[in-house]
């Protein structure tokens, strides 16, 4: 089961428990204000199928329906690459710092 933190009062942050999601640390990311979630990865959106079950599960909680849009609902952030096949959780961290930043901007 993934771990949940409240990151600001704009965003929620999954954080990976299960081995299904490889060896490295892929980012999922609620933003509340959109209803949307970000799929963050630096080998390439290779733990993206993983994370579709977990998603379309929250997204029938908060939508109330059986047919959530994926499409829609999971916005793919894949574009951030790292050099090798151990600097994932600096990735995350630089990641969730960006995102801070520019969430405490917004406010």
């Amino acid at each position: 089961m993934p771990i949940v933190y409240t990151v600001t009062p704009h965003f929620l942050v999954f954080s990976n428990t299960q081995q299904s999601f490889q060896t490295f640390s892929p980012l999922l990311v609620y933003e509340v204000r959109s209803k949307t979630f970000y799929h963050y990865d630096t080998l390439r959106g290779a733990n993206y199928e993983h994370a579709k079950p977990l998603v379309k599960e929250l997204l029938q909680q908060i939508h109330q329906t059986n047919s959530p849009n994926l499409d829609k609902s999971l916005i793919k952030r894949h574009d951030i690459r790292q050099g090798n096949g151990w600097d994932c959780g600096v990735a995350v961290i630089a990641i969730m710092r960006r995102i801070i930043e520019l969430s405490t901007d917004n406010s």
